[in-house]
C-alpha cells in the first residue's frame, strides 16, 4: 500500500529527557554502517514529547557485547575524571 504508514508502539525505549518507557516509533529505516546491518528508528515520548532516535544491531556474540560496553563505559569513567582535573 503506497503512502501508507504503520504505527509502531515500542515500548523498550526510554526517553533520554524524563526517563519513561512509553515511547512510540515514529520512523523506521534499515541501513548499513561499518559493514553492519541497522535499524535506525525515530522516536517520540508520549510523556514529554522528545524527539530522539535509536539504533538497533545485531549481537551476534553476547559476551563480547558485554566486554565492549565494559570497555566504552571504563574509557568514558576517565575522560571524564581527567576532565574534571
Amino acid at each position: 500500500m503506497a503512502g501508507h504508514r504503520r504505527k509502531l508502539d515500542t515500548p523498550n525505549a526510554t526517553c533520554p529527557q524524563c526517563g519513561p518507557v512509553s515511547t512510540h516509533t515514529i520512523d523506521s529505516r534499515v541501513t548499513t554502517t561499518n559493514g553492519d546491518v541497522v535499524t535506525r528508528r525515530r522516536r517520540v515520548c508520549k510523556s514529554c514529547g522528545e524527539r530522539f532516535s535509536t539504533l538497533e544491531m545485531p549481537v551476534n556474540d553476547i559476551d563480547e557485547f558485554r566486554r565492549e560496553i565494559k570497555r566504552r563505559i571504563r574509557k568514558e569513567l576517565v575522560e571524564k575524571l581527567l576532565k574534571d582535573l
